[in-house]
């Protein structure tokens, strides 16, 4: 990939800038993995784009039908049928001729080496060959164009299906060359006159070899007309739509595969409007030449370290001091009287820890520690002795 530019972490409008580059075919790459915000970001793209825009929203494999969804491509136009009967007629002729010409080639070798040539070769090259393109140089032609309620025309058929690609290749019938509505001395060819004045005749064997003739020459002829001109691909249709009404394309296109871009830049050419991509990829290894915007941040796992046992602790012996189990004391009642502990004076403290231990005597309740008591709610659940 070779990167135009590079942006970490875009608002929609930086993206948007670059999507409008007037450079005209812009491409606009967002990277980043999955969850950081690339299809949210496309689709408030969609948002801010004008209508001086045609905005086509891709998701995935995507081809080209949906790139022209929505527009009507007019299928392109038949080919004349009069020109390709023309043509068609012209081929049979060049056909029978080659194929006469083999035969009476044929037929001087077998008479060369002194032996009789074999039958089906001398007709065609004494009968049928020239017959046949005598036959389609003339009036008579018509009367194989023509279409009857008896029986439908193999030429009318040939030249549908060379003019629109309908059906079948049409296949000849000794009956088709019956000709009843022909008049032979019309034809200004003798050799016509004798062929159709021949094929008239309850014959059978002679009409169906002509068929067999022309069903030989159809396939050489086919082949030989001019390539009908390719129709136009209907994304390089839709460009030039949007060119005639000032329009540029733009294609948002999330999850990214390879094969969109090349399928666009294949329609490019004059008078087809600018095209502008904007798309979503969680790698930019596939990508051309683009402005690309990283987002998110790509999660590395780093592997935990492994874990040493800690060495056994030997647990201290700590020796509460007085003073500390006054506090807790003091700890425990205001827990479940719902206060604080407070500091209290020594003589609060001695009155404390002998109540809570063997017992208080009264002396040591003095005025001052039942003060302090009282003010503090702390007046029963105390052992107090005589001394």
């Amino acid at each position: 990939m070779t990167v135009a530019d590079s942006h970490p972490d875009p608002t929609p409008a930086d993206v948007l800038d670059a999507l409008l580059a007037p450079s005209g075919n812009a491409v606009v790459a967002l990277v980043g993995p999955a969850g950081s915000g690339k299809s949210l970001l496309l689709h408030r793209l969609e948002a801010l784009l004008g209508p001086t825009h045609h905005v086509v929203r891709l998701s995935g494999a995507a081809d080209r039908a949906a790139l022209v969804a929505g527009f009507e491509i007019p299928p392109p136009p038949p080919r004349d049928e009069a020109a390709v009967a023309a043509e068609l007629l012209d081929q049979f002729r060049a056909a029978l001729q080659r194929r006469a010409a083999d035969a009476r080639a044929a037929c001087e070798e077998a008479a060369g080496r002194g032996e009789r040539p074999p039958a089906d070769e001398r007709a065609v090259a004494e009968t049928h060959g020239d017959g046949l393109v005598a036959l389609l140089d003339g009036p008579t032609k018509d009367a194989l164009f023509r279409d009857t309620p008896r029986r439908k025309s193999p030429f009318r058929a040939l030249v549908r299906h060379a003019a629109a690609g309908e059906g079948e290749p049409a296949e000849f019938a000794a009956a088709d060359f019956e000709f009843p509505d022909v008049n032979s001395a019309r034809l200004a060819d003798p050799k016509a006159q004798r062929y159709v004045a021949k094929l008239k005749t309850n014959l059978q064997g002679e009409r169906a070899a002509a068929a067999a003739l022309m069903n030989a020459a159809r396939d050489a002829a086919l082949l030989a007309l001019p390539a009908a001109a390719e129709p136009p691909d209907p994304f390089a249709a839709v460009r030039e739509e949007l060119a005639r009404t000032g329009r540029d394309l733009v294609v948002l296109h999330d999850d990214y595969v390879p094969g969109l871009l090349d399928d666009i830049a294949a329609t490019d050419g004059p008078g087809r409007c600018p095209v502008r991509v904007a798309l979503a990829t969680a790698d930019d290894a596939e990508l051309p030449t683009a402005t690309v915007f990283t987002l998110g941040k790509t999660v590395v796992e780093v592997p935990e370290p492994e874990q040493v046992p800690e060495p056994e602790r030997v647990p201290e012996v700590v020796v509460a001091e007085p003073r500390r189990e006054v506090d807790a004391v003091l700890g425990a009642l205001a827990v479940r009287l719902g206060r604080l502990p407070v500091p209290a004076p020594d003589d609060v403290v001695h009155f404390l820890v002998a109540a809570h231990t063997t017992g208080a005597t009264l002396d040591l309740l003095t005025p001052g520690v039942l003060e302090w008591l009282w003010a503090h709610g702390l007046t029963t659940g105390f052992r107090v002795r005589a001394p």
